[in-house]
């Protein structure tokens, strides 16, 4: 019995010019049967071409109701060009084997024979690649940062290349954490977009540095250019001393309210721009957790106050300012201070008499 034959007899692409870097584009592929009738579906698949710089592809469509003999069919399949020259597709005509077929050496670009390789590969239009260019990094304020201080930053993002519709991740980051992700729907050919991000400031020496495309999902044939530096000033540290802890009344009886009162004091040279928690503890146990009111310049003291209900016996009131150690300080030694508070007698209940009532029941 006479068995079909699919041959892919012509490939095109469509538009066939101004192409650019991510845009969708067709490939018309023309399938021709050379053989006997076939009710089978079947697919057609888009892959690398054989011939000059094969570009990566993955696309296929289906033919449904098979195709007579002697008949030709054109299916257009969607795809996304790459920047490139030189570069080529090819197409495969029931690329899965669903149609048993008199000659599977014919089918398309997969062929051994050069002539079926040939009317099977379609050349793309060469596509200028983009080069992404990030500089005139800075931030807002430029000096006398402190910390807690919400800092912008900014860059530009440049195109010296070709333009390219693929989505373009920027990274901005300090020292090696990331402090955020923004996304470029693409950039045109000699465009910049400025960008910017938010980073609250810790102290110490840092570096700002913005990455453009950290993936490499953009074909960039430079990509030494698509990241940037910037030392940033120096971010003096405060220094937290708790100057004073005090407590009233004197003296109390058990599950008295008592006033604690603390001062706090920024005996160092940098600005606290962030609140900070005090933490108040009873024998190593937290008690309660209040925070520094922002700012807190170099010299200046806040007071905060917590009540404690006295409990039975002899303990110990500590405070500590920063007790996360967020500050970066390099004297933590005067950030606690401790008292031990006066004995309380514990309450010694007894039963003095005992009355029944009513006494005549």
């Amino acid at each position: 019995m006479p068995a079909p034959d699919l041959v892919v007899s012509s490939v095109r692409i469509q538009p066939d010019a101004g192409l650019v870097d991510g845009q969708r584009a067709e490939a018309v592929v023309t399938v021709t049967n050379n053989g006997a009738d076939t009710l089978s579906d079947f697919r057609v698949s888009l892959l690398p071409g054989v011939n000059g710089s094969p570009m990566p592809v993955n696309a296929n469509a289906r033919i449904n109701g098979g195709l007579a003999s002697g008949a030709s069919i054109e299916v257009a399949i969607p795809f996304e060009v790459r920047a490139g020259s030189n570069q080529t597709i090819g197409a495969q005509a029931d690329d899965l084997n669903e149609v048993g077929e008199s000659d599977e050496n014919n089918n398309g670009i997969r062929s051994s024979d050069p002539t079926v390789q040939q009317n099977a590969e379609a050349r793309i239009p060469d596509i200028a690649a983009p080069d992404l260019v990030v500089e005139a990094l800075s931030h807002v304020p430029s000096s006398d940062i402190a910390y807690g201080q919400s800092v912008r930053l900014q860059a530009v993002v440049r195109n010296a290349g070709g333009a390219t519709l693929r989505p373009i991740t920027v990274q901005f980051l300090i020292d090696d954490s990331s402090v955020a992700l923004l996304d470029l729907n693409g950039i045109a050919e000699g465009a910049s977009q400025p960008l910017s991000a938010e980073w609250t400031a810790t102290t110490g020496t840092h570096t700002l540095h913005v990455v453009a495309d950290p993936n490499f999902r953009v074909p960039d044939p430079n990509a030494d250019n698509n990241r940037a530096s910037l030392q940033l000033p120096e971010i003096i540290p405060p220094d937290l001393e708790v100057a004073s802890l005090t407590y009233s009344p004197d003296s109390f009886a058990f599950r008295q309210r008592v006033s604690v009162a603390v001062e706090v004091r920024n005996a160092g040279q940098g600005r606290i721009n962030a609140a900070v928690p005090v933490q108040f503890r009873i024998d190593d146990t937290p008690l309660q957790t209040v925070n520094l009111v922002p700012p807190l310049p170099p010299g200046s003291s806040q007071i905060v106050r917590v009540d404690y209900t006295a409990q039975a016996g002899q303990h110990r009131l500590q405070v500590i300012a920063d007790p996360n150690r967020t500050l970066g300080e390099a004297n933590l030694a005067n950030n606690v201070r401790e008292v031990n508070l006066p004995d309380v007698p514990a309450p010694d209940v007894t039963v003095s008499d005992i009355e029944l009532l009513p006494t005549n029941p």
